[in-house]
């Protein structure tokens, strides 16, 4: 992780237990906790990740900066 270009993180900002707080190069996307949510709702965010993956993709692809 340390010589990753960027580093998503998906909503774990738990001091005590999320690896990433401490590294540079974080992109924090705040993605709903799908637990225990409707089949409808995991779909909504599965779809939102995706979103955001494809955008993030395009981003380093052509070298722009991360604003997802």
């Amino acid at each position: 992780m340390r010589n990753s270009a960027y580093i998503v993180n998906m909503g774990c900002m738990e001091k005590e237990s999320c690896p990433t707080l401490f590294l540079h190069n974080l992109v924090d996307w705040h993605i709903e906790d799908p637990k225990g949510k409707s089949i409808e709702n995991v779909r909504e965010i599965r779809d939102e990740i995706e979103q955001r993956v494809k955008k993030l993709v395009g981003n380093l692809q052509t070298k722009q900066e991360i604003n997802i």
